[in-house]
C-alpha cells in the first residue's frame, strides 16, 4: 500500500517542475481562487486558516523553492475552489495538481470449489 501511493504520488509530479514559475502559478491559483497569500519569515509552518470571513494561506519565505511548492500544493488540495471563476491556464494548474483518483477494481465472480 504504502509502494502503491509512493508511484501515484511520484507520477503525480513528473511534469510538475520546481521553478519560480511553477510558485508563482500556484501563487496565482489561490488568489483567483478567493484567497489571500500571505508570506512572512519565522520558525513556523505554512498552512491556510479562515480569520474573521478571510481565507488566508500563510508561507514561510525561509523554506526552499521546492518546500514552498510542496506546501502550497498540499494547501490547494484541501481547499474548496470554484472552478468555474478560474481563468483556462489557472484551471490546468488545478487539475494537475489534484490528487490522481483511485479506480476501484471490479470484484471478480466466485468460482466453485
Amino acid at each position: 500500500m504504502v509502494i502503491l501511493f509512493r508511484i501515484l504520488h511520484k507520477n503525480c509530479f513528473n511534469s510538475m517542475r520546481y521553478t519560480q514559475h511553477t510558485l508563482d502559478a500556484l501563487e496565482n491559483l489561490l488568489k483567483e481562487g478567493g484567497y489571500r497569500l500571505r508570506t512572512g519569515k519565522g520558525s513556523f509552518n505554512s498552512g491556510y486558516c479562515v480569520l474573521h470571513d478571510k481565507k488566508v494561506v500563510v508561507l514561510n519565505k525561509y523554506h526552499s523553492l521546492e518546500a514552498r511548492i510542496n506546501s502550497l500544493i498540499e494547501i490547494i488540495r484541501q481547499l474548496p475552489f470554484d472552478t468555474a471563476h478560474l481563468p483556462e491556464d489557472l484551471l490546468e494548474w488545478y487539475h494537475k495538481i489534484l490528487p490522481p483518483k483511485t479506480v476501484n477494481p471490479v470484484p471478480l465472480p466466485e468460482t466453485p470449489v
